[in-house]
């Protein structure tokens, strides 16, 4: 028996449906949140059709770092987020959070 250390995120489930200034974010763009540690283990996802990224692990409160590439040019944005507190819904309820994504 070999002990191995597993970092795990507790937090909520989110998707998030997110634009910017031209519509829905692209298909594929890539999502992540920003955390403090920045350890590179930061929950994350691509884009699906119409904006849309799932993502699990997520905090009450926190910011949502979206990168794409579009005629070799990188673009990006930034979501800052605070859930509705809802004491009725538990951690397995999913939430949904629509939003514009500011261009950094």
């Amino acid at each position: 028996v070999v002990m191995a250390n597993y970092r795990t995120h507790i937090g909520n489930r989110v998707l998030f449906t997110l634009r910017n200034a031209q519509g829905p974010l692209p298909f594929g763009a890539s999502a992540r949140l920003v955390t403090a540690e920045e350890s590179g283990n930061a929950p994350g996802g691509m884009v699906a059709d119409g904006g849309q990224v799932y993502l699990s692990g997520v905090p009450q409160e926190g910011t949502l770092a979206v990168s794409w590439v579009v005629n070799n040019q990188s673009q990006s944005c930034t979501l800052h987020f605070q859930l509705p507190d809802n004491p009725q819904q538990s951690l397995n309820t999913v939430k949904t959070v629509s939003g514009l994504c500011q261009t950094r």
